[in-house]
């Protein structure tokens, strides 16, 4: 771990960010032995939430933009009628 200009918060920042990106990660791994078919329904588990999750986001964005279209169709036709 390399301190830069006597910045000592940044470096135990980069270094809390670091444990919790690797060695957690590797701890609970190795916990406890997870067999290939328990393995297999975890990242299964997983790969559903991940879809629905990104469906469920796609979803209000899809929202936000028919909105914004219908906003700019309501302006425009406030101009036409105006003229």
């Amino acid at each position: 771990m390399h301190v830069f200009n006597g910045n000592l918060d940044r470096a135990l920042k980069v270094l809390k960010k670091d444990f919790d990106a690797n060695v957690r990660a590797s701890l609970r791994r190795h916990a406890a032995h997870v067999g290939p078919g328990e393995r297999r329904r975890v990242k299964a588990r997983a790969a559903r939430k991940r879809v629905r999750r990104d469906q469920r986001r796609q979803a209000v964005t899809d929202a936000q933009h028919r909105r914004r279209s219908l906003n700019a169709y309501a302006r425009a036709l406030d101009g036409a009628l105006d003229d």
